[in-house]
Order: C-alpha cells, then sequence, then structure tokens
C-alpha cells in the first residue's frame, strides 16, 4: 500500500469514466449462439446504471494508484492461514483504488466466488482486517459506502468483451463462469444497493485496529 501511495496520481471524473465500456458495449456484433437471449442487453443495461450513477456521484478527482488488479482466489497461495505468495504481477496497473477495494472484497465475501449472495459476516472481516492505512485513504466513508457495490460490479463490466470472446471460440463450456455467474453476482450487488451500502456504512462506524 505505502510503495502503491508513494506513485499515486490523481484521476478526474471525466477521464476515469471515458475509460469504461459502454460505447463498445452498444457497438458489439454478437453471434447469437454465443449468449443466451437478453444476456447482452441485460449486460448492457447494467453498464449504463452504473455509468449514470458514477457520473452523477463521483468526485471530480479521485486516488489512481499503481497495485495488483486481479487480487483472487486462484492467484494467492495459502499456507497456515496466511498468504505466502501473490501470483500474476503482470495485473500490476494503475488502477482508481475505491474501484479495487470495492471488486475485492465482494471477490471473497460470498460462499464461493462469484456464487451465492454477498455474506454481511464476511465482508465485515475483511474489510476490517485491512490495513489501517487502506481504511484512512478512504476520506469520504459516507460516498464511498453508497458508491461500494456499484465499484463492485466494473471489473466484470470491463472485462465483458473479453469475456465474450472467449465463449465465443468454441469454449460454451465456460459461458456459465464467464458470463452467467458474473451478471447474476452484478445484478445482486445492483438491486441490494442500498443494503450492501447500509453494510459498509457500519463497517466503517465501527472500524477498530487489526
Amino acid at each position: 500500500m505505502r510503495i502503491g501511495l508513494e506513485r499515486s496520481t490523481a484521476v478526474t471524473r471525466s477521464s476515469f469514466l471515458s475509460g469504461l465500456p459502454l460505447d463498445a458495449m452498444r457497438q458489439m456484433d454478437v453471434h447469437p449462439k454465443t449468449l443466451k437471449p437478453g444476456m447482452h442487453t441485460a449486460y448492457l443495461d447494467l453498464t449504463e446504471r452504473v455509468v449514470a450513477t458514477l457520473r452523477d456521484q463521483l468526485p471530480e478527482n479521485m486516488l489512481y494508484l499503481p497495485i495488483h488488479d486481479d487480487l483472487s482466489e486462484k492467484n494467492i497461495l495459502i499456507d497456515g492461514g496466511r498468504i505466502r505468495l501473490l501470483c500474476d504481477w503482470d495485473s500490476y496497473r494503475a488502477k482508481l483504488f475505491w474501484e479495487h477495494v470495492a471488486c475485492t472484497s465482494v471477490r471473497f465475501c460470498t460462499d464461493r466466488p462469484l456464487q451465492g449472495v454477498l455474506k454481511q459476516d464476511k465482508l465485515t472481516r475483511f474489510i476490517t482486517r485491512l490495513d489501517p492505512e487502506v481504511l484512512a485513504s478512504v476520506p469520504d466513508t459516507q460516498l464511498f459506502a453508497g458508491l461500494f457495490p456499484i465499484l463492485a460490479t466494473l471489473k466484470h463490466l470491463r472485462t465483458y468483451r473479453f469475456r465474450v470472446t472467449r465463449v465465443s471460440d468454441q469454449r460454451s463450456e465456460l459461458n456459465q463462469s464467464l458470463l452467467e455467474w458474473p451478471l447474476e453476482h452484478c445484478t445482486w450487488l445492483l438491486t441490494n444497493c442500498d443494503r450492501v451500502s447500509s453494510w459498509i456504512e457500519e463497517i466503517f462506524a465501527n472500524k477498530t485496529p487489526r
């Protein structure tokens, strides 16, 4: 975290929004055999809702810092209950810090990755065990709480085109894990936006050192 902060930069809201894939998704030519009926429309509707919310609510300037952008179970080696190795450093890149915290948190707080609903107890344990420096870097906790479930969808929406390509390249067995589960996950987050935001508010209101 400290290394990232030393190399951090500020990004404007307009610059951040310009990097979201909404226009590209609108122009996608999706083969009907690749996706189930209505799936592309559902992804597009989700993305439009997310972009509209972020355009209205994001602050004008935000913290960007280099960070591992794929912190998931497949890139972590755990031994004795402790993380011993973090792999895939090709994913080290500049990232909106709030987005990274939200996406990573929800990844580890369902029954299985992308399966089942978000668990409040897991989310509380995950966030409260972050380094205090990480928690202190969130200047407006109320705003962060409100945007948390929106930000948590972004990794899936950003990678949607790539995942469609993987499935269309005669990898139909990946349809469920690459397209159906992420859609269900993002839909749940947006449907339960107020509920999840209230959990985050509660976490920050009661946060204690690790």
